[in-house]
């Protein structure tokens, strides 16, 4: 959870209690426009984490392709030969190679996360394996 989240979900929180306490000394008249005004505040706050959502989610998918695009890019430039790939197989090919990596370093190593140099080894490996592959079909 974000520090801003955490924030916001304590001011909320505040802003229920002080709306309970002034109803609670004023009586339930005024729990009507109480809740309605709590309401309106409520929602005007999810609308807002709901857009800041979107951008972080937009925002991880951009940064998700570019370092599939680093990581692949490096492994086809450690592995000498021909490859003819597109940016898109590129990008599947680091994204392949850094989720492998992660598995790894999980199950294996007990650390969290796999780093470049990982990513980049397991990368160099599913283009050798797919290189073998070719090679034998003939392609």
């Amino acid at each position: 959870m974000h520090a801003g989240t955490s924030v916001s979900l304590a001011k909320e929180r505040q802003t229920l209690a002080a709306a309970r306490a002034s109803c609670q000394a004023m009586g339930e008249s005024c729990a009507p426009a109480r809740k309605r005004a709590l309401c309106w505040s409520l929602n005007e706050a999810s609308a807002g984490q709901r857009e800041g959502r979107a951008m972080s989610l937009i925002l991880f998918l951009i940064l998700l392709v570019v370092s599939g695009l680093v990581v692949g890019a490096l492994a086809r430039l450690l592995l000498l030969g021909p490859d003819p790939m597109g940016i898109g197989a590129t990008i599947l090919l680091g994204l392949a190679g850094s989720f492998i990596a992660g598995l790894f370093s999980w199950f294996v190593l007990h650390r969290h996360g796999a780093g470049l140099l990982l990513s980049v080894l397991f990368s160099m490996l599913v283009l050798w394996l797919r290189r073998r592959s070719l090679e034998r079909r003939g392609l």
